[in-house]
């Protein structure tokens, strides 16, 4: 029996401060609250799904691995410029 995943739709980024690797510390969702991004990737691994409104277009979020081998929180590919987390609000 496969269990039922949770779906959270993702509204704000907070900023990991002013770095020139532009990490984010968290995301807010209203039905998730603040998630720090380690939380988040712990919970995309157990197969819980994320999503954005990106440009007036939903758009799933993933999780990918650097150049340094370090893991990071993206929205999938969507042919606009801006990166869609960043452009969220700030929480």
């Amino acid at each position: 029996m496969t269990a039922i995943m949770a779906t959270f739709q993702i509204t704000h980024h907070r900023p990991d401060g002013f770095d020139v690797d532009r990490r984010l510390e968290g995301l807010y969702g209203p039905e998730c609250g603040y998630l720090d991004i380690d939380a988040i990737l712990r919970l995309m691994d157990q197969g819980h799904r994320f999503w954005t409104v990106a440009q007036g277009r939903s758009v799933w979020l993933m999780s990918a691995v650097s150049q340094r081998l370090r893991r990071f929180v993206k929205t999938e590919a969507d042919g606009f410029v801006p990166n869609n987390l960043l452009a969220l609000p700030v929480f």
